[in-house]
């Protein structure tokens, strides 16, 4: 055999796809997972890919088959439509604080006055500068028929205006300013219950402050019941001088009470607070000197006056981004600074604010948070130095983390804080004491928080102090939450697991109807049970990329929803008439205070009264437990009786030494005696 031939088996290629039979050009249907494939690589990776591909949208078929049949076989609640539907071009509503009147901007810049019963135009009024349009309204009651309305247009000016006599009255604009001054835009417009106070947030060049006005509504109201009588008497001249005889009120024509100027007083500054300054270094270098510097020895202060120089503020800000790392802070951006602000009235919490008699609905006090803040102040409205405008707070609340959410009860007595890592706090401004300090759901922030009395639970109050106390809490994660501040129990009320799973969601309780409550988001809107998880009914509304918060409203007595639709048209549901809301309104209780005031004398006999049935209860356990005890007793002596003697020395067998050495001890013993 010549030696240039290697030994073992041909190398033989294997067959090409010109080389199959025309019979066997089925190799594409094999199947590529398997040991042996006729097809070339190109194509083996191709059919791999086609073969998931349809597995994939299969499973995604008998998924949804699934979730369709599951869906089905539920018992779905009642879908209600719109009863009536407004004309088009509203721009936002709000109802006034009665029952009597609801408010729309249009989109041309004119106010509408519509009456809340029958839904009638009764006043449509345009101002003398018809240049932007109003994009957020809120309305108070400060008289008898005369409401407050606060506005801002897409200018960002806040304007006060007045509906009184089927008329409106343009009053003031608030960040007006002269010419060759920068403009500042209007962020929050809000007023106080009865329209005594009013805060602005205002933004310019990148500064953020809060103005705080106090409102003259007495001279308001004065100052259009004259010009009204006043508007009455040129009429009756008027008509005397053209008819040539005496005439009556009766025969002035009714136009004349409606079209007449009123010249109102200016409302005065009461103070200002302006935004949180980021943290800079300082040059004094004694601590005495920063006490006396900041004028607030053995206080909580807001963090403004300090020790840190620049250089100790920089080597904690590099050792932030090595532990945190670069990326984490390079994202941190400039935020915008908005406000959150709360009236409040007289408490014990603040017991130098002395109230005047017949003045306790008058706001003393306003509690301001900023957003990505750690801390909430306390500012009194009522300023004794007039001159400076720009004063201290009163209370400054430290927290342990983020501010994110804020509620106050109606008696402003009760006050609760949301925290970015799941943490609530809430106050008791009256008893000065905590109701509640609970972790919600652990690094979830708080979206919403809501207080409620007891008579989501109980018809008829209940003179405990402290009186029972909810809040309803929305997280950022689409849950709702129920705390019980008394037992400091936390209920599910809508989960994450729902059909609908929307994260950016909105609750709303109902003012009137506490037992309910409102759960919104872009394209679906329902009320819910308060206390359980049962849905209610749903409200068939258009879809829109609108928020919720400024597009669903509700009337003063929590019967009537309006909704506002991408086009500007308003959609109303009556909720009297449906039926699944029946019970609702029949079983509907009237609100509970939650304050119990009582004497000395009452909050000691309530004391002993809890103490000696707690010593009865304590008495009945003890006994209880003696009782046990003496059982116990019983069965470890039979136990012990029942167990043999254990094996003593005496009874082993000795060794050869022992013995031995017993003989010893023995004969030794003999000897001495």
């Amino acid at each position: 055999m010549p030696v240039y031939i290697r030994s073992g088996e041909l190398d033989i290629p294997a067959p090409s796809l010109g080389s199959e039979d025309s019979d066997d050009d089925n190799t594409f249907l094999l199947d590529p997972e398997q040991f042996v494939d006729e097809l070339p690589q190109p194509f083996r990776l191709i059919d791999k890919f086609l073969y998931l591909f349809l597995d994939d949208v299969w499973n995604d078929i008998v998924a949804r088959e699934k979730a369709r049949v599951e869906y089905a076989k539920k018992i779905h609640p009642p879908i209600y439509s719109p009863s009536l539907i407004l004309s088009k071009g509203v721009t936002c509503i709000c109802h006034s604080g009665d029952v009597c009147f609801l408010f729309a901007a249009l989109e041309t810049g004119e106010l509408v006055s519509y009456d809340a019963a029958t839904h009638e135009i009764i006043t449509q009024w345009s101002p003398a500068e018809v240049n932007a349009c109003i994009e957020a309204m809120e309305c108070v009651l400060i008289g008898p028929n005369v409401h407050l309305l606060a506005t801002i247009d897409d200018m960002g000016f806040a304007k006060l205006i007045i509906f009184a006599v089927n008329n409106f009255f343009e009053v003031q604009v608030l960040n007006e300013q002269p010419e060759g001054n920068p403009k500042s835009n209007c962020m929050k417009f809000q007023l106080s219950k009865h329209g005594d106070f009013c805060g602005i947030g205002l933004e310019c060049q990148d500064t953020a402050w809060l103005e705080f006005h106090k409102l003259p509504r007495d001279a308001w109201i004065q100052e259009i019941e004259n010009a009204q009588r006043d508007s009455l008497k040129n009429a009756q001249i008027s008509s005397e001088s053209i008819n040539n005889s005496q005439t009556t009120d009766e025969n002035i024509p009714a136009v004349a009470s409606d079209t007449f100027d009123v010249k109102f007083s200016v409302a005065a500054l009461a103070i200002k607070v302006n935004s949180p300054a980021p943290l800079t270094g300082t040059t004094i270098t004694d601590h005495q000197e920063a006490l006396e510097k900041a004028g607030i020895p053995n206080t909580v202060g807001d963090g403004s006056k300090h020790l840190f120089t620049e250089q100790h503020i920089e080597i904690r800000r590099a050792m932030t981004r090595h532990l945190c790392g670069e990326s984490q802070t390079s994202q941190q951006t400039v935020k915008r600074s908005i406000p959150t602000w709360h009236f409040l009235l007289s408490s014990r919490m603040q017991p130098d604010l002395v109230v005047a008699p017949g003045s306790e609905s008058i706001p003393v006090s306003v509690c301001v948070w900023w957003e990505g803040s750690y801390m909430a102040q306390t500012y009194p409205l009522l300023n004794k130095n007039m001159k400076d405008s720009e004063i201290k707070p009163d209370q400054v609340w430290p927290m342990t983390d983020l501010i994110t959410s804020s509620c106050v009860s109606q008696c402003t007595n009760i006050i609760g804080f949301g925290f970015r890592n799941g943490m609530i706090t809430i106050m008791d401004r009256h008893l000065c004491m905590p109701r509640a300090m609970s972790c919600i759901e652990r690094r979830v922030p708080i979206q919403d928080m809501f207080i409620l009395d007891g008579s989501i639970a109980v018809s008829t109050p209940v003179k405990t102090n402290p009186p029972p106390l909810f809040c309803l809490i929305g997280l950022s994660n689409g849950e709702v939450k129920l705390l019980n501040c008394s037992s400091n129990k936390c209920t599910t009320v809508v989960s994450k697991s729902d059909d609908i799973k929307e994260k950016h969601s909105v609750i709303t309780p109902l003012l009137k109807l506490p037992q309910a409550f409102l759960w919104a988001t872009t394209n679906h809107v329902r009320l819910q049970d308060t206390l359980t998880n049962h849905i209610i009914c749903e409200l068939a509304i258009s879809p829109s990329l609108e928020p919720p918060k400024s597009r669903i409203f509700s009337s003063f007595e929590s019967d009537v929803l309006y909704v506002k639709n991408e086009d500007g048209s308003l959609q109303i549901y009556h909720l009297r008439q449906f039926t699944s809301m029946d019970e609702y309104f029949r079983n509907q209780s009237v609100a509970h205070p939650l304050i119990v005031t009582e004497t000395i004398a009452e909050r000691c006999q309530q004391l002993l009264t809890e103490h000696v049935h707690s010593l009865e209860e304590r008495t009945k356990s003890l006994s209880s437990r003696w009782h046990n005890w003496s059982k116990d007793l019983d069965v470890i002596k039979n136990f012990n009786s029942s167990q043999k003697p254990p094996q003593t020395p005496t009874t082993t067998p000795m060794s050869r030494r022992n013995y031995n050495a017993g003989k010893v001890m023995e004969n030794n013993h003999n000897l001495t005696h």
